[in-house]
């Protein structure tokens, strides 16, 4: 079965967390902060793909300036 002693103190960790509100808040910033890291890695990879492709382009269009 389940070892009473711990989750007794799996539960006392929690209430010291704070509400269960407060604990999913805690979590989705984390998750949110995780994904919005994610975005601007491939964000990031892909701007830079695409402005190696656009160069000469650029190149051109700073030309008419």
């Amino acid at each position: 079965g389940v070892n009473v002693s711990t989750f007794g103190t799996s539960r006392r960790m929690f209430r010291h967390t704070g509400t269960v509100e407060r604990r999913i808040a805690l979590l989705i910033q984390i998750l949110r902060q995780h994904i919005i890291m994610q975005i601007l890695v491939v964000g990031y990879h892909l701007d830079r793909q695409s402005r190696e492709e656009d160069f000469h382009l650029d190149a051109r269009l700073l030309q008419f300036h």
